[in-house]
Order: structure tokens, then C-alpha cells, then sequence
């Protein structure tokens, strides 16, 4: 929303005034972009609930950068092919406008690392995760085998079992 005022009051609006069609498309396109650009950051930092996103590969999933990539795509598509601008409300934001949109970027990595920079000072505080980890759906009650099983490992104190096939003696 910061940006949408900026754009406007970049373009010359003042409060009470009535902003022009085409500044206020402005406006809504630097709000659209920003959205957009801070989704795009939070995709790559949410890929880890511990280490922040500067602790972590870009390249370490193709499919996501792929994703990222279409998403930038759209985002130009969106905001710059005509009739599409026109249909959406919005237009291709001035300069300003994208470095106000770009502005998102470091917000939502600034404000992830420091989560998880509280998180990890309170987890080394009590020495346990802070979210319970989720419990698995199946099996809802303890399993039990229908046939007897023998351990694949040695158990101490017990007798190694005989090869199939030869009797027990």
C-alpha cells in the first residue's frame, strides 16, 4: 500500500484530490508488482523453517526456479500486454513504481530471517522445537505384524537365527 500512495503522490495527487485513470493504474500495478515480487521472495525463503535464504542454494530445486520464472513472465504479461493491463485495473508501473514494488523483496527475506533468527534463539533457550512437528495420519493405531518377525540385526544376548530351510536344533 506504501507504493500505491507513493505512485500516487509521485504523480502529483494530494489528499482529497481525484487521481487520474491513468495514475491511478499506475498505482495499482506498483501494488500488483509488489505483491507479486514479495510472493516471489517468499518462495524462496519459506523452502526451510530453520536457515534463512541466504544459507541455502538457489539452485537446489529446479522446479521452483522454474515457477519463479513463469511467475516473472506473468507479471510482465500482466501488467504490459494490452487489453490485459486494461481488464485488471492496472497499468506497467513508472520507474519509481518498480523500485518502490522491488522494495518488497528485502522486506519479506528481512522479516523471515529475523523470525527464524527468534526462533532459533528461543529453540537454544528451552532446547526443543518451538512447532510441534505434524503427526502422520496413518497408521492411527500401533501396528503390529501378523507373522513372526525375526530382527534383520543382532540382538544381544540372543541366539543368531538359523539359515531358512535347516532345521532348529
Amino acid at each position: 500500500m506504501a507504493g500505491f500512495v507513493a505512485v500516487l503522490m509521485l504523480g502529483g495527487w494530494t489528499l482529497g484530490a481525484e487521481p487520474s485513470p491513468a495514475l491511478l493504474a499506475a498505482a495499482s500495478g506498483t501494488a500488483f508488482a509488489a505483491v507479486v515480487l514479495g510472493q516471489l521472495a517468499n518462495a524462496f525463503a519459506c523452502r526451510s523453517e530453520t536457515r534463512p535464504m541466504g544459507r541455502r542454494r538457489w539452485a537446489g530445486n529446479p522446479l521452483l526456479l522454474w515457477a519463479v520464472a513463469v511467475e516473472a513472465v506473468l507479471l510482465v504479461v500482466f501488467l504490459g500486454v494490452p487489453p490485459l493491463p486494461g481488464l485488471l485495473g492496472g497499468s506497467f508501473p513508472p520507474p519509481a513504481g518498480w523500485a518502490l514494488a522491488a522494495l518488497a523483496v528485502p522486506a519479506v527475506v528481512g522479516a523471515d530471517a529475523l523470525h527464524k533468527a527468534i526462533q532459533d534463539r528461543e529453540r537454544g533457550r528451552t532446547g526443543r522445537r518451538l512447532v510441534r512437528p505434524v503427526r502422520p495420519v496413518w497408521p492411527v493405531w500401533p501396528v503390529r505384524p501378523v507373522w513372526p518377525v525375526r530382527p534383520v540385526w543382532p540382538v544381544r544376548g540372543a541366539a543368531a537365527p538359523s539359515p531358512p530351510g535347516q532345521a532348529e536344533r
